[in-house]
C-alpha cells in the first residue's frame, strides 16, 4: 500500500478508483466547407442513437410543409411533403381543430385551413420551426449512458437540449413503466411544443400533464411520463404525490430546484424534502438530474443529486461528514481549509491541474477544484456540455443614470448604518443588502399595519412568530408525510391542542410554541408596500426602453411596474399564461420582464430580441448566465448581443463582483463555460 493510500478516506479512495472514460465533444466547429459541424466521433454517436429512436422512413427535412385536402365536415387529410425523391409518408386524417392546435403555429395557415371547403386543397407551413430530425451530441450521450450507469448527472448548459432528453429518457431503459418528470410550472407548454415537434420523426412515450394547461398525449404500449411541476409537488395536498404515482424513474429538469444543500436558499423546501423521502423509500428508482446550475455556491449543491443518480459511482463524497469536510476545502471562502488531513489528501489527489483565477474570494485550493472537475466529467453517467452553440458576441455596457438624488444618497447612508429609511432597525445582513439594493433603485419595502394594531400587540406577534418558526423549521427537517410543509405543520399542531381531543388518522404535533402563536397570529395583519423615495432610476430605465427595442429585466415587482408605467411597455410577470404571453411578443417594441419568472426555461426570446437592460443586477453568476442565455442561444441571428447594467452604487458594483467570483468558482467546478465570463465588459468595475 502506498503512503498516499494510507492517508485516504474510504470515500476518496472509492472515487479515485472509479473507471474513467473519455468526454464526448458536444461543440460545433467550422468544417472545410465553412459550415458548422459536429466532431467526427460526436457525429457518429448522433447517427447511431438517432437511428435507434427515430421513426425511420418518416424522417424528412421537408415535412414541415404540408399539403392539406379538405374532406368535408371539418375533416382534413394532411400530406407531408418530403425530401425530393424520398418515399412520402402516409397521409394523416385529422380535424380542423386538431390541425390548428397540434400541427401549426402559423396564423396565416390557421386561417387558410379554417376556411377550406370540401374538396379544396392548400399547402401550409408546418410546426412553425424546422423539424427535429436528428438529436444533438448531448442528447445522444445521455440516451447512451443512461442504461449503462443506471442514472445521469447532467451539467447541461443553456440551450443544450435538456427538454428532448427528458422526453426520450424513459425509452432508454427497459421495463420502465411510470416516470415523474419534475420541471418548473411554466415549462408545461414548452414541453408540449417540443413533444409535438419530436413525435413527427421520433418514437415518444405517453406524456401526461398535471393540469389542463397543456394537452396530454397517449401512445399505447409506452411508458407514462407524468409532468409534475415543482410548485404542484410543493402543495400541501400533495404530501404523498410521489408515493401515489410510484414512479420507477424520476427525471429532474432544472434539478437545482430540489437542492437541499445548506448553501442553497431551497434548503428544507417542501419539494426537496418530499423528493428525498421518496428516494429513501424506493432504493431502485432510476434518477436523472440535469441543470446548468448544478453547482452554484458550494459543493453541497450537487453531492446528494449525484449520489441518487449514480450511487457508489458518484464522483463526489457521499457520507455527510465527508461532504462537509470536502466543502470546507473546496468552497469559495476568505479562509478555506488548507491544512487539515482532508485538505492535504485532496491536494495530493487532485491538484495536478493548473490553478484557476479566482481573485475576489481568496482560496488556496483552486488546483483541487480543477482536478476534481476533470475526475467528475470522466465518470460514467456524468454528461457535460461546455456552452450553447451560439456565434453571437456578448457585450456588457455600463448604463449611467442621472446623478443620484440627495434624498436617495441620504437613505442609502442610513441603510449602510443598519437603519431603514422609515427608521426601522435592520438586524439581518441579507435584509440589509436587499434594502440597500432597493434604496439604490429609489424605493424600499416596509410593513404597514392598515388596521392600526397597537405597538405592544405587534411586538407580541413578532415574538410568538419567531419562536413558532424556529420550532417549525426543526420539525420540517424530518420530512414526515403530512408534516413536510408550513401549513401541514400548523394543521398538525392545531389538531394536537384541539378541544375536544382530535381522534382522526392524521398526525398531531403538540408543539409547545403553538398556543402562544395561535392566540395572536390573526390579530396582526401586516401589509408589505413599496415606498418610493425618487423614481430617477425607473425613469432612466423607461428612457432606455424607448431608445432601444429590447428587454428590461427587473427583480422587484414595484420597480418593474414603475418602469412599465413610465415607458408604456408591456409588463410580463409570472402566472400560468406567462410563457404564452411573453412569446406572443413580436419584437417590435421593448418589454419589461421578471427575472424570477422568465430567466429559466424560456426559449424563444432570442428570435425577437438582441438587446437587454438588467436594471437590478443579480449577485449570482448563474443568474447572469440565465439572463444572457435568454438571447445567446440557437436561433439568435444578431452578430452582437448587447446588455446594459447599472453600476451607480457600491452595492451594484459589489453584486457584479460577487457574480463574477461565483461564476469563476462554478466554471472551475463544472465543465460549463460561463456566458457571463465570456462576455466583453466595456467598462471597469
Amino acid at each position: 500500500m502506498t503512503a498516499l493510500a494510507k492517508t485516504l478516506s474510504g470515500d476518496l479512495e472509492r472515487i479515485l478508483a472509479l473507471p474513467r472514460r473519455p468526454v464526448v465533444d458536444c461543440e460545433r466547429r467550422v468544417g472545410e466547407d465553412g459550415r458548422r459541424v459536429w466532431a467526427p466521433a460526436a457525429q457518429a454517436l448522433v447517427e447511431v442513437v438517432t437511428a435507434r429512436y427515430s421513426r425511420g422512413s418518416r424522417i424528412s427535412c421537408g415535412c414541415r410543409d404540408r399539403h392539406v385536402h379538405a374532406l368535408g365536415n371539418g375533416a382534413l387529410r394532411v400530406f407531408h411533403q418530403g425530401r425530393p425523391g424520398a418515399p412520402p409518408p402516409p397521409p394523416l386524417e385529422t380535424t380542423v381543430e386538431a390541425f390548428c392546435k397540434d400541427n401549426t403555429h402559423n396564423d396565416e395557415a390557421v386561417k387558410l385551413v379554417g376556411g377550406l371547403r370540401s374538396g379544396q386543397s392548400v399547402q401550409v407551413a408546418g410546426l412553425g420551426r424546422p423539424c427535429i430530425t436528428e438529436l444533438n451530441p448531448a442528447q445522444a450521450w445521455i440516451l447512451r449512458e443512461l442504461p449503462k450507469a443506471g442514472g445521469v448527472l447532467g451539467f447541461a448548459s443553456i440551450g443544450s437540449g435538456k427538454t428532448i432528453s427528458g422526453i426520450l429518457a424513459p425509452l432508454a431503459v427497459p421495463h420502465v413503466k411510470t416516470v415523474a418528470l419534475l420541471a418548473k410550472s411554466d415549462q408545461r407548454i414548452h414541453y408540449q411544443n417540443h413533444y409535438l415537434h419530436l413525435r413527427e420523426h421520433f418514437r415518444v412515450p405517453t406524456l401526461v400533464f398535471d393540469n389542463g394547461e397543456a394537452k396530454s398525449h397517449f401512445v399505447q404500449g409506452t411508458p407514462a411520463v407524468h409532468f409534475v411541476s415543482y410548485s404542484v409537488l410543493q402543495q400541501k395536498k400533495n404530501t404523498e404525490l410521489l408515493d401515489r404515482l410510484n414512479p420507477d424513474m424520476i427525471v429532474a429538469d432544472e434539478a437545482h430546484c430540489i437542492s437541499a444543500a445548506p448553501s442553497s436558499k431551497r434548503r428544507g423546501s417542501t419539494r426537496a424534502l418530499r423528493f428525498l423521502r421518496y428516494m429513501a423509500k424506493r432504493g431502485d428508482v432510476i434518477f436523472c438530474a440535469w441543470s446548468g446550475s448544478l453547482v452554484n455556491k458550494s459543493l453541497l449543491d450537487v453531492t446528494h443529486l449525484a449520489a441518487h443518480a449514480l450511487g457508489l459511482g458518484s464522483p463526489y463524497p457521499i457520507p455527510p461528514d465527508e461532504v462537509d469536510a470536502w466543502s470546507a476545502v473546496i468552497d469559495p471562502s476568505f479562509m478555506p481549509d488548507t491544512t487539515s488531513s482532508t485538505a492535504r489528501a485532496l491536494q495530493r489527489s487532485f491538484s495536478a491541474a493548473a490553478p484557476s483565477s479566482i481573485k475576489y474570494l481568496v482560496g488556496g485550493n483552486e488546483g483541487v477544484r480543477e482536478g476534481l472537475r476533470q475526475r467528475v466529467v470522466e465518470t460514467l453517467g456524468v454528461v457535460s456540455t461546455r456552452s450553447a452553440s451560439v456565434t453571437s458576441s456578448i457585450t456588457i455596457h455600463r448604463r449611467d443614470p442621472p446623478e443620484i438624488p440627495d434624498e436617495v444618497k441620504s437613505a442609502l447612508k442610513g441603510v449602510r448604518d443598519w437603519v431603514r429609511p422609515d427608521q426601522e432597525e435592520i438586524v439581518e445582513p441579507l435584509k440589509r443588502a436587499e434594502c440597500a439594493r432597493e434604496v439604490g433603485s429609489g424605493f424600499f419595502y416596509r410593513w404597514v399595519y392598515p388596521k392600526g394594531e397597537p405597538p405592544e400587540l405587534i411586538e407580541e406577534w413578532f415574538s410568538a412568530r419567531k419562536l413558532w418558526n424556529k420550532a417549525k423549521r426543526a420539525r420540517l427537517f424530518n420530512a414526515e408525510p403530512h408534516l413536510d410543509s408550513d401549513s401541514l405543520c400548523e394543521n398538525a399542531a392545531e389538531r394536537a391542542w384541539r378541544v375536544p381531543r382530535y381522534e382522526g388518522d392524521l398526525p398531531v404535533w403538540p408543539a409547545a410554541e403553538w398556543p402562544a402563536w395561535a392566540a395572536v397570529k390573526d390579530k396582526v395583519q401586516p401589509d408589505s408596500r413599496a415606498v418610493w423615495i425618487n423614481d430617477f432610476l425607473a425613469r432612466d430605465a423607461a428612457a432606455w426602453a424607448k431608445e432601444h427595442v429590447g428587454i428590461v429585466w427587473y427583480h422587484s415587482r414595484a420597480f418593474g411596474l414603475k418602469v412599465a408605467e413610465l415607458s408604456g411597455c408591456p409588463f410580463h410577470a409570472g402566472g400560468k399564461d406567462a410563457e404564452a404571453k411573453i412569446l406572443a411578443e413580436k419584437g417590435d417594441r421593448s418589454i419589461v420582464a421578471s427575472i424570477s419568472s422568465h430567466s429559466e426555461g424560456r426559449d424563444g426570446l432570442q428570435f425577437r430580441f438582441s438587446k437587454q437592460l438588467v436594471a437590478e443586477s443579480p449577485s449570482s453568476g448563474k443568474a447572469w448566465d440565465q439572463l444572457l442565455g435568454r438571447l445567446a442561444r440557437q436561433g439568435q441571428e444578431a452578430d452582437e448581443i448587447e446588455t446594459w447594467v447599472y453600476a451607480h452604487t457600491e452595492e451594484c458594483r459589489e453584486a457584479l463582483r460577487k457574480a463574477i467570483a461565483y461564476a469563476e468558482f462554478d466554471e472551475s467546478m463544472s465543465p460549463n463555460e460561463s456566458l457571463f465570463l465570456a462576455a466583453d465588459f466595456s467598462f471597469e468595475l
